[in-house]
């Protein structure tokens, strides 16, 4: 199928490229601005032997082009006939189909001999006279009088295009006698293609789902990156739908009895589940089925949510069983295959069950947009509009189109929704997973819930102290376990909420909340920055250094830029920690209160509280605010296999987008996945920086480190090593020494790994 596609959009392009040429070129001075096109084929023969009477040279890219489009066009022919289960009226199309490429033919076989001389290796003639219009199409402008520009008369005629000669016209005629129905529109070859590649697409789509959170049930990969390539893949579905569907089809009613012969033409061609889901007559959207304009209706209908599912006899409200709903797949052996290294294998699930787990999701998604989900409070306090969940996105959309008919952007999200659920209760063909994602999902919101009171904890401390003010960020904090608390209270365990794909999307939304919660605490108050300016002193300065604690040297890197304003101090440690608070020398008693040093040398707002470039720090965590729009430098980088920070000629970025525009989505996923994974459990993790921000906040707890402290530690190092300007190292004091047992005592936890946010 893939090749198919690509003989596809090849003779498309080629033919549009000499089409294009050919319409340009062959027109006389006074141009009809009425069309850009040809009409028929009697037209483009009667273009060709225009040029041909003009003597016009035709470029070999051209010609090149119109050979190269007869030649994949008779392949693609030759590959659908091969099929050998043409129906009568695809039969009359690819006669149609037939007759257009032997037209093609036809005017290559005019234009040939108007080659290019260079391109032929021989002298243009001494008479030879150029073409009249130029390759150029706005070249002639220069040519236009001033009185044919102001000129008020009427415009050109389409006369002008009309054979000049009687030989001609009747040449143009005898044309259309032989094919006389015969018009330049899509034809039903290239819309058989194109539908033929969004059904492929989407079972592979829907496979590479499912493969993913098997690959999660085993625990290959996280959860977190199973939800993030599913959501990945939703979307870029959503736009692939919304630019095909219409180009095929200009309603649901036409792409139904597009698709029809697809389903009788073999393997090739055929979907296994489209026609379960969009067939009028007993699919999974059929008629009483769907979010038909009745439905919308009476879905807005307080009394009928109210009833809680009466109409299905269950209360969506009590525990449903995946077990009892989530079938296991039937693996069939496809009639005709034998050999053990030759077995083709068909999926027969039993469609009553899957009509069943459907009408519940679409009963308890119905029910979450009218009466709320516990999950608002906490997207409103992190995500602003965006929805955690992007399923429940796209049928709010589909409940605002009223005068639209199904949206196959919504058939395709329920159908992830369903293989998403039997690929993790499923793995394997024998082997069940009983772990349930909403428990865990609880679980993880408990876990941070936890951690950020820790951390609400320490900044009350501080404020206790009366030092510093971190009122405004502990309330801020506060709301956000609210939300936490709202989120666990919703105690729903239906099939919806017990998806691994919804479990997933509230448990990444929870971890994205976490990190960006994180990032401010480590960025905005100074806590962490005091601890990171100490514990670097500590292992430059003295000539015994403490050992290397790997979590505090992930920090020192990642918020260089914003701890340490892009370097690390060599021996002035004092003057660069008080420029890093935004202070300097000045004595003041306020400024002591405030910030408990000599801290009054103000630095440029955005240096000391700008947020770290997300991009820099996750792209997973980035494209979620992003709608799940990988940035283009990114896809560069998966492409040529470099870092996406690193530097890259404009040669080689254009190399690589076209490269892209010719990947197939499976093969792009993987190279995303493996760029990305690495940021959960590989190498450049992404740590739980509340995590970070309570250990540092345990140490400058327990030993009693105020920004005072800090200063004056680091004032001693500065000044023992500007006592000693050819000394690099200095001899540590009794009061270095309880420092550095302290930074071995209090920080338990050393390695980067230990915290990891784990879902």
């Amino acid at each position: 199928m893939d090749a198919l596609q690509d003989l596809y959009d090849s003779y498309k392009e080629s033919t549009k490229y000499a089409l294009s040429w050919i319409w340009i070129n062959h027109q006389p001075d006074t141009r009809d601005t009425s069309r850009n096109t040809f009409r028929d084929t009697g037209e483009i023969l009667h273009a060709a032997r225009l040029l041909r009477s003009r003597e016009t040279v035709v470029p070999d890219s051209v010609l090149s082009a119109l050979a190269k489009a007869v030649k994949d066009r008779r392949k693609a022919l030759e590959i659908f006939r091969d099929t050998q289960t043409s129906l009568a009226k695809d039969a009359t199309s690819d006669r149609k189909h037939g007759v257009f490429v032997n037209r093609l033919n036809e005017v290559l076989q005019i234009l040939m001999p108007l080659r290019a001389a260079k391109m032929q290796g021989t002298a243009l003639p001494d008479d030879f006279k150029p073409a009249a219009r130029p390759i150029n199409r706005f070249a002639g402008l220069s040519s236009i009088s001033d009185d044919e520009a102001s000129s008020s008369g009427p415009g050109p005629s389409s006369d002008a295009f009309k054979p000049s000669t009687v030989t001609e016209k009747s040449q143009v005629e005898a044309d259309a006698q032989r094919e006389p129905e015969h018009r330049l529109e899509d034809d039903e070859l290239g819309g058989r293609i194109e539908l033929s590649y969004v059904v492929n697409e989407w079972d592979r789509r829907v496979q590479y789902v499912s493969d993913c959170w098997k690959q999660a049930a085993k625990g290959s990969i996280p959860m977190a990156m199973a939800t993030w390539m599913t959501n990945l893949t939703f979307t870029d579905t959503i736009g692939l739908l919304e630019w095909s569907i219409p180009t095929i089809a200009k309603d649901y009613a036409e792409l139904i009895t597009k698709f029809e012969p697809h389903g009788r033409r073999g393997r090739l061609l055929r979907s296994d589940s489209f026609l379960d889901f969009v067939d009028p007559a007993g699919g999974q959207f059929a008629q009483g089925k769907d979010l038909t304009q009745d439905e919308r209706q009476v879905h807005r209908d307080s009394d009928r949510c109210s009833c809680k599912g009466k109409s299905l006899g269950v209360d969506l409200l009590d525990r449903q069983d995946p077990s009892v709903y989530i079938q296991r797949s039937n693996r069939q052996q496809e009639p005709g295959s034998d050999g053990l290294e030759t077995d083709k294998f068909v999926i027969e699930d039993d469609p009553a069950k899957d009509d069943t787990v459907f009408r519940l999701l679409n009963e308890s998604i119905r029910q979450l947009v009218h009466h709320g989900r516990g999950m608002e409070a906490l997207e409103a306090v992190c995500c602003g509009t965006m929805m955690s969940e992007p399923l429940m996105q796209v049928f709010q959309w589909a409940l605002e189109k009223t005068d639209e008919g199904l949206t196959m952007t919504l058939v395709f999200g329920f159908e992830v929704l369903l293989e998403a659920a039997k690929g993790f209760r499923w793995p394997d063909e024998h082997d069940e997973n009983l772990r349930n994602p909403r428990l865990e999902a609880l679980k993880f919101a408990g876990t941070l819930r936890d951690a950020i009171l820790r951390s609400i904890g320490i900044l009350s401390h501080r404020n206790a102290a009366g030092k510093v003010s971190f009122e405004h960020q502990a309330d801020h904090l506060q709301e956000v376990v609210d939300a936490i608390d709202e989120f666990r209270r919703e105690r729903r365990f239906d099939l919806y909420y017990q998806n691994p794909w919804t479990a997933g999307c509230h448990s990444l939304t929870l971890l994205n909340m976490a990190f960006r919660q994180g990032v401010n605490l480590v960025v905005n108050n100074g806590i962490v920055g005091c601890v990171l300016h100490l514990y670097h002193a500590l292992r430059t300065a003295d000539d015994e250094p403490i050992d290397a604690i790997p979590v505090f040297d992930y920090l020192c890197q990642v918020f260089k830029e914003h701890l340490f304003l892009g370097s690390f101090p060599a021996n002035n440690y004092s003057a660069h920690f008080r420029r890093t608070r935004g202070k300097g020398w000045q004595q003041n008693a306020e400024m002591l209160g405030m910030f408990g040093g000599h801290l009054a040398m103000p630095l440029p707002t955005s240096v000391r509280h700008g947020q770290p470039d997300l991009q820099h720090l996750s792209v997973l965590h980035d494209t979620l605010v992003r709608s799940y729009s990988l940035p283009q430098h990114f896809l560069v980088s998966v492409e040529d296999g470099r870092h996406h920070r690193a530097a890259r000629s404009r040669r080689r970025v254009k190399d690589a987008q076209s490269k892209l525009r010719g990947r197939e989505f499976g093969k792009l996923a993987d190279g995303v996945r493996t760029a990305v994974q690495p940021e959960l459990d590989g190498a450049t993790p992404i740590v739980m920086f509340a995590m970070d921000f309570e250990a540092c906040g345990f140490y400058q707890t327990g030993a009693s480190l105020g920004f005072l402290v800090v200063d004056m530690h680091l004032f001693l190092i500065s000044g023992a090593l500007k006592e000693n300007p050819c000394k690099k190292k200095v001899k540590a004091t009794s009061s270095w020494m309880l420092l550095k047992r302290l930074f071995l005592v209090a920080v338990k936890k050393r390695e980067v790994s230990d915290f990891l946010g784990q879902m």
